[in-house]
């Protein structure tokens, strides 16, 4: 009998409990996923200054896709009960948290780019610095009549910035660097820094500080034409070749004439190792005239100049 009153009490006691909780708004419980609810798409492209071994500079252009997705990330959804001891006040609220099954919570909405590289843009024309030209069959455009390696003649520019776009895709910007006296930098772990492309590391030259340099055993070999007709775009190619014991460090040279067509030329060679060669190579409009054009080469290393490496040069023209 007594066992029998203890359950009908313990019954009512539960009833009375429940009729006493008190359920609130619904809570976030333990992430679960993150879901596209939407994506726009934009289409793009991208260009960039890429390794280039004849002094042209080569520039990629590609196409991208640029991915907006607008996400939420989604949560367990959980029930808070609160449930008060009636016959007792003085203690505390008792709080649950119940999972509702079948049920999630949406919490933080963000957006997030996503950027799909579409290919090489092939056979495309395009507006490049201030005039139109067309890639070739890889997506290459060639600065073949060195405009930007001209623009660095200046030994006052540092940098330069180049314009491309295409009628449906718009336009974009390009900083192209030219550091003649690189040093290393420290690289902090897990921070990723996006580097300027530079002219000098295109074309695959050191310019790194050396630690120690010497221009003995250096010899220079210069393949100009000897004659060519007023008027032409000419070819000068200066070939450096080190058999000394040391490196020669930082090499540049710069032409000298009285003729401003071929004069303030930048020919570019870094530093080379013992046993190796250089070699870069500038195009020139010689003037429209007939006559002897001269014009010299002077040779400064990171010592300071160098004038057993001058030459001395000419071209006819008729």
């Amino acid at each position: 009998m007594m066992r029998r009153i203890l359950g009908v009490l313990m019954a009512i006691a539960a009833f009375t409990t429940l009729l006493n909780a008190q359920t609130k708004e619904p809570r976030r419980g333990k992430y679960l996923r993150t879901e596209i609810r939407k994506t726009d798409r934009k289409e793009d492209f991208a260009f960039t200054l890429v390794e280039s071994s004849a002094s042209l500079p080569c520039f990629s252009f590609r196409y991208k896709t640029i991915l907006t997705h607008h996400e939420v990330r989604i949560y367990e959804m959980l029930m808070e009960v609160v449930r008060e001891n009636a016959g007792n006040p003085s203690e505390r609220t008792l709080v649950d948290y119940i999972l509702v099954p079948d049920q999630v919570f949406e919490g933080e909405k963000s957006t997030r780019e996503e950027v799909v590289d579409g290919g090489p843009m092939v056979n495309k024309k395009i507006s490049f610095d201030n005039k139109t030209v067309n890639t070739d069959a890889k997506g290459f455009y060639f600065d073949s009549r060195q405009e930007i390696v001209t623009k660095f003649d200046d030994l006052r520019v540092k940098e330069v910035r180049v314009v491309a776009g295409c009628d449906e895709l718009g336009v974009k910007n390009l900083t192209i660097t030219r550091n003649m006296i690189r040093r290393e930098v420290a690289k902090l772990p897990g921070v990723v820094v996006e580097e300027t492309p530079d002219l000098l590391d295109a074309f695959g030259l050191d310019f790194h500080q050396p630690k120690q340099s010497s221009p003995d055993g250096v010899s220079i070999k210069v393949t100009a034409p000897a004659q060519a007709k007023a008027g032409d775009i000419v070819s000068i190619t200066v070939e450096v070749s080190n058999a000394g014991p040391k490196p020669v460090g930082n090499l540049l040279a710069r032409s000298f004439s009285a003729e401003g067509a071929i004069s303030d030329k930048m020919f570019y060679f870094g530093n080379i190792q013992p046993g190796k060669k250089v070699s870069f190579m500038r195009l020139v409009t010689l003037p429209e005239r007939a006559g002897t054009i001269f014009y010299a080469l002077g040779f400064w290393s990171v010592l300071g100049p160098a004038p057993k490496l001058e030459q001395q040069l000419s071209i006819i023209t008729e």
